[in-house]
């Protein structure tokens, strides 16, 4: 029964809260993330949940997901929600955001990007800061800036260490 290897809602929460989407915290207990889910509503436990798509407007491959860049997305992600950050995941962001503003540079992406500056395994790419951008990413042509990365953006290359979820 998957509710046997389930830890209390505190735990659960506290790993939906750094940014583990339901089936990663499945993952880590040996059930599915609609276990995960399921065991939440059961406790009225459940909240909105911010997924990336809100943060950045491109959909991105598994292999991508976990470099570099995509956990500083993953940070900010967190911070969005208004969930608290290591020291250490915190001083990464900061050091990223003042490298962006160095070299008046962005952040774009496509699957198929060779390996580069930005990341080793390719996809994520950095591309010259331009008149349109609005934020740290290079919106798509015709792309709107997603829902939570319009409350970071008034931040610019100072990202705030919590906001109000």
């Amino acid at each position: 029964m998957a509710e046997r290897r389930l830890p209390d809602i505190a735990t659960l929460r506290q790993l939906l809260d750094s940014g583990k989407t339901y089936a990663e915290a499945g993952e880590l207990y040996g059930v599915s993330g609609q276990a995960v889910w399921s065991f939440m509503d059961r406790h009225n436990a459940t909240k909105e949940q911010a997924w990336m798509s809100d943060l950045i407007p491109w959909r991105l491959t598994r292999r991508h997901r976990g470099l570099g860049l995509g956990n500083r997305f993953r940070t900010l992600l967190s911070v969005a929600r208004g969930g608290e950050v290591s020291d250490v995941e915190w001083r990464r962001l900061k050091d990223w955001f003042e490298k962006l503003n160095a070299s008046n540079a962005v952040v774009a992406y496509h699957p198929d990007a060779p390996a580069n500056e930005a990341s080793k395994a390719g996809g994520w790419y950095y591309v010259p800061r331009g008149p349109g951008d609005e934020w740290i990413i290079r919106l798509p042509k015709g792309a709107e800036l997603p829902r939570l990365a319009k409350k970071l953006a008034p931040y610019g290359f100072d990202p705030p260490r919590h906001l109000d979820a």
